[in-house]
């Protein structure tokens, strides 16, 4: 019912196999990555912070680089440091592997209009003039734009294999919604299948039941469609910060998401007709990948699990814990650690600055 990917992997279906409650903390590499630009000025900054050029090292909460008078010895520690600055573990698709980095992957390229930004890489499969309209769309860092991610196209294969596998073929587990609008629904965490199409008008609320590891998996024969300003929030999640849960689409034609829909979750296509993002529609927690066509986008914004999928408050819902999507146009923030060691860093050039003006003046 649910072809194999042509694109040219053979990977295949995985009956019965469970979604894992969440992927290593390794795969945060994104996050990480963000951090790695304020470390650099941190430690560029840190003989003036740590050891200020007198006859004793200046002690203080930061002293450890200074101690030692050594700025290669600072920033030894603080690249030892830096997996302790990655979040708590979290899930995505299962089997997304490198693809997880994303925010945009088309195998015959993406194509953008307007002023998108994607909190996550964008790729492409068919060289360097697949990928346009950035700008004016944005990439924001440290991501960044790709071709010829074979890895990342292997990686996603394997992840719409195994979701349109999840379950088996009969198994009660997988409960079948063909024929039915998403609008309106509320669904608890589990395997969800259509025969032909999937039609998503209104609201779709996902029920977390509290569980801070929910799996939404959705099992679409051919087309995924949202009529223009459709919604698909998390309710119910459990605690605040960063979601350990996951949703994805397996989507066996290609998806459209309306002009203005808030959208949860990773959708991944395999047909030979483009994913089209339109005007204004936003993707949290998630990323479209097209295994065979491209992708198009205008004037939207994706974040990626990596990038940004928050449980918050005053959601809705008994517990008011919950996801909603990202808004039309949020501005490019950094996440509060980065911010944190950047101020941290300016700080510590502002001290040597002044160390270095007291310095002249005694001379």
């Amino acid at each position: 019912m649910f072809p194999t990917p042509s694109y040219g992997y053979t990977h295949s279906p995985c009956p019965g196999r469970k979604l894992s409650p969440y992927l290593p903390a390794g795969n945060e590499f994104a996050d990480t990555a963000e951090s790695w630009l304020a470390l650099m000025l941190l430690a560029f900054s840190s003989r003036s912070l740590l050891y200020g050029g007198d006859s004793d090292p200046i002690v203080s909460p930061l002293s450890v680089g200074g101690i030692m008078k050594s700025r290669g010895f600072t920033m030894l520690f603080l690249a030892l440091s830096l997996p302790l600055l990655a979040p708590s573990a979290y899930a995505d698709t299962t089997g997304i592997g490198t693809a997880a980095a994303y925010g945009v992957l088309g195998f015959a390229g993406v194509t953008n209009t307007g002023p998108s930004v994607i909190h996550g890489d964008v790729g492409g499969g068919a060289g360097s003039t697949a990928i346009t309209g950035f700008p004016p769309g944005m990439v924001v860092a440290p991501s960044v734009i790709l071709t010829g991610s074979v890895t990342a196209f292997a990686n996603a294969t394997t992840a719409y294999n195994t979701a349109q596998g999840l379950g088996g073929s009969g198994d009660g587990g997988v409960i079948d919604l063909t024929g039915k609008d998403l609008g309106g629904l509320t669904l608890k965490p589990g395997v969800y299948e259509f025969d032909s199409s999937a039609q998503l008008t209104g609201t779709l609320l996902l029920d977390a039941k509290g569980s801070d590891t929910a799996q939404w998996t959705f099992q679409i024969g051919s087309t995924l469609t949202t009529a223009s300003g459709s919604v698909v929030k998390v309710i119910d999640a459990g605690a605040l910060g960063k979601f350990k849960g996951g949703i994805t689409w397996a989507v066996g034609s290609a998806a459209t998401l309306g002009t203005t829909t808030a959208f949860l979750g990773t959708i991944i296509s395999n047909g030979a007709s483009p994913d089209a993002i339109q005007t204004g529609a936003t993707i949290g927690c998630g990323r479209v990948i097209s295994l065979i066509d491209s992708v198009t986008l205008d004037s939207n914004v994706i974040f990626t699990p990596l990038t940004g999928c928050n449980v918050t408050a005053d959601v809705g819902g008994k517990t008011g814990r919950g996801i909603t999507p990202p808004p039309a146009s949020p501005s490019p923030v950094p996440e509060p650690a980065t911010l944190l060691l950047l101020g941290t860093a300016i700080l510590g050039c502002s001290a040597r600055l002044g160390s270095g003006r007291r310095g002249a003046n005694r001379a």
